[in-house]
């Protein structure tokens, strides 16, 4: 059986592509392109400490939060650091996300809410093709502690 969370990111990757494929601001054809981007997430808890092992979902917004999704990445566990660099990918032709949102899920095992936290851009997604990525640092504090 697939854990939930990585079955959120399936649902969530899966529905990206097909309500994201073309050309999000109309600005030229292409149909074969792929965009990245980069987020670094600093996961702390309520008392500063950082925060390790938790799973980690970011998306992007074309225009204001909630909006038109137009990049995802997810599930990663961050480090014992407490961070995590996180590349988003959308099938779409280079734009300028205005709103990214992290949603950390913990296990349900651990009876921890989810938290999620939307941060403003601009987050440019520029092609895939070995150019510098765009990158976005955002810190995200847990409401709780150990």
């Amino acid at each position: 059986m697939m854990p939930k969370r990585f079955g959120l990111t399936l649902l969530t990757t899966l529905g990206l592509l097909a309500a994201c494929a073309g050309d999000p601001q109309g600005l030229n054809d292409c149909d074969d392109c792929v965009t990245t981007a980069f987020v670094t997430v600093s996961l702390r808890d309520s008392t500063g400490a950082r925060v390790d092992r938790a799973p980690v979902q970011v998306v992007s917004f074309l225009g204001a939060c909630g909006g038109v999704m137009r990049g995802a990445g997810g599930a990663t566990i961050t480090a014992a650091a407490g961070e995590v660099a996180i590349e988003l990918v959308s099938p779409n032709s280079p734009h300028v996300a205005e709103c990214v949102e992290v949603t950390i899920n913990p296990d349900a095992g651990d009876e921890l809410p989810v938290v999620r936290r939307t941060f403003a851009g601009p987050l440019e997604f520029r092609a895939a093709n070995g150019s510098p990525r765009d990158s976005l640092r955002v810190e995200v504090v847990m409401p709780w502690a150990p």
